[in-house]
């Protein structure tokens, strides 16, 4: 059975349900070749009405891509916070200095 990391725990509780940025880079990556590729049909788009269609599928796609790099920015700061968080060397404290 294979022991788990604290760490990695703990970066799981705090982002509940949220994504991890990595997962969602590659989310944003599937997204970019889909956009590329509606920017591909919006070029041989025959006429007004396939341009609009190709536009607004490629706004969308953009609108989904901002939100996102959003959310990866908000995990990515989790994750590093508690990351560094766990490294920083903790003060000591002369508990008979308190005295």
């Amino acid at each position: 059975m294979e022991q788990s990391d604290p760490l990695e725990e703990a970066i799981e509780e705090a982002l509940g349900e949220n994504l991890r940025a990595d997962e969602l880079a590659e989310m944003i990556a599937a997204l970019e070749i889909r956009r590329e590729t509606f920017g591909r049909e919006l070029g041989t788009a025959s006429d007004e009405s396939a341009r609009k269609l190709w536009q607004s599928r490629i706004q969308e796609v953009d609108k989904q891509i901002e939100v996102l790099r959003g959310e990866q920015a908000i995990s990515g700061f989790v994750e590093g916070s508690i990351r560094s968080s766990a490294t920083r060397p903790r003060p000591v404290v002369d508990l008979e200095e308190l005295e």
